[in-house]
């Protein structure tokens, strides 16, 4: 899974210059990393388009976001899928181990599907599943060999939602959605709803269909997190117990 790869996969797919994506995907990597200052043009591009008020969902079909996958997954997706390995993560042998027996598992927004392939290897026998809407990223998700559907799948009992609800102004009704059509015993989640980046927004809506909270209302992105916790916790969800993982990113929820 080296940019290598990537530049084959890109190409694969039509790409006419992958060089140019992974110059793109170095840079904002080290800007996500605190080493370079500035942000993506893509990123500003994202933010514009919010203070306008018309959100331009055109950016994940931009050529130029599958420099955004790419360190997405270098910095966060790769990160949390060596947490879910490592023994120590939940002695004796590691949060994966300990999740089992697994079905079928969805990789939510799986994007450029390095993170599907990945959770194959790491639940072997599940049938692994990514969801994405059509576009550049599933094309290269699919050179990979992963099943993509534009929604989650009934009876999947886990899921994983790495950097993936904050992309959703509604996030809590997008939440509910899930656990109805999916009904999973348990989710992996790392959600970062107070940093900037493309696709994310400064404040979420609380719709009037969760009835929790009171009715429609704007919420800061900390508020927005709390309100999310919350929610797993209404429909029965806890932190598993014994999960050892610095800064719980990622965050494992399941049904006690």
């Amino acid at each position: 899974m080296t940019a290598a790869d990537y530049r084959e996969r890109l190409t694969a797919v039509g790409i006419t210059d992958p060089d140019r994506i992974l110059t793109l995907a170095a840079r904002t990597v080290r800007q996500i990393r605190g080493e370079e200052p500035g942000t993506s043009a893509l990123e500003d591009r994202w933010y514009r388009s919010l203070t306008a008020g018309a959100p331009d969902y055109g950016i994940y079909d931009d050529e130029d976001y599958l420099a955004e996958a790419w360190a997405c997954w270098q910095v966060y997706s790769r990160h949390y899928l060596y947490c879910l390995r490592r023994p120590k993560g939940c002695p004796p042998d590691g949060v994966a181990a300990a999740l089992q027996p697994v079905t079928r598992l969805a990789d939510l927004g799986c994007g450029i599907g390095y993170s599907t392939a990945a959770l194959r290897d790491l639940f072997p026998g599940a049938d692994v599943y990514g969801t994405q809407l059509p576009g550049p990223q599933a094309d290269i998700a699919r050179t990979h060999g992963v099943t993509v559907h534009t929604d989650v799948q009934p009876d999947t009992d886990v899921v994983f939602a790495s950097e993936y609800f904050e992309h959703f102004q509604e996030p809590i009704t997008h939440l509910q959605h899930v656990l109805t059509a999916a009904r999973p015993r348990a989710l992996i989640i790392a959600n970062t709803f107070t940093s900037p980046s493309a696709g994310h927004f400064p404040e979420y809506v609380v719709t009037e269909d969760d009835t929790l909270y009171g009715g429609h209302r704007t919420v800061p992105g900390r508020t927005a997190s709390r309100l999310f916790t919350e929610e797993l916790h209404r429909h029965g969800f806890r932190e598993m117990p014994g999960v050892n993982i610095w800064n719980h990113r990622p965050r494992i929820w399941v049904q006690p």
